[in-house]
């Protein structure tokens, strides 16, 4: 995919994958709690344990 020239049409690309990544971890078994989670991380780029209520 080229790169966009409007700094809100790379947003939106952006937001599209990450919902795709997280639908992709939600088809893979993961809870929605978990998925959303796991998606936030990476988008942080986070190294914190999950909460108590997701282990």
């Amino acid at each position: 995919m080229g790169k966009p020239s409007n700094p809100m049409s790379q947003l939106l690309a952006e937001a599209v994958q990450f919902n795709e990544l997280y639908r992709t971890f939600q088809s893979s078994g993961f809870t929605r709690q978990k998925a959303l989670y796991l998606v936030g991380q990476i988008i942080t780029g986070g190294g914190k344990l999950p909460p108590e209520n997701l282990q």
